[in-house]
Parts: C-alpha cells; sequence; structure tokens
C-alpha cells in the first residue's frame, strides 16, 4: 500500500482593481497551508480604498493594519524566515 500526498505550502492570488481615478479594489486570497484548520485562512484582504487626495484615504472592508512595506506585498515573511533558516 502506498501513501502519495500533494502539499502546497504557499499559494495566494492577490487581485487589484482600479476602479477610477479614486477607487481602488484589493482582494488577497490564501489557497495554501490547509493541513490544520482551514477557518480564517482563505480570505486574508478583501476592501475598498477610496481616496480623496494624496493625502487622505478611507479604507473598508477586511484587511490588516498597515505596518511596514510587508503588508505591500503578498508574501508572509515568517514563514518564510523559518523555512531558509
Amino acid at each position: 500500500m502506498s501513501h502519495n500526498s500533494f502539499s502546497v505550502k504557499w499559494a495566494r492570488l492577490q487581485l487589484n482593481a482600479t476602479i477610477n481615478d479614486r477607487i481602488n479594489a484589493v482582494i488577497l486570497v490564501n489557497f495554501g497551508d490547509f493541513t490544520g484548520n482551514p477557518q480564517n485562512k482563505v480570505l486574508e484582504n478583501a476592501f475598498i480604498k477610496y481616496s480623496i487626495n494624496d493625502y487622505v484615504n478611507f479604507q473598508f472592508g477586511q484587511f490588516r493594519q498597515q505596518f511596514g512595506q510587508e503588508d505591500n506585498y503578498p508574501v508572509d515573511p515568517e514563514k518564510e524566515h523559518f523555512l531558509w533558516s
């Protein structure tokens, strides 16, 4: 008897849509890392950003609080660090 397994550690899909000059929509979906409980791991970001000008923006939806540049890119630096260390 043989056991075959297939695992995808990181599989994220990020969609950015510019509706017009002031409205942007962002969706970040995580398709990997479901060996445990998949609850709250699928949809990471789903929000609409409304820009009044270059200095005033409003963001509505589900999103992580911005802390540095790591939230601008769909990677998980904590898991990546442990993988390569």
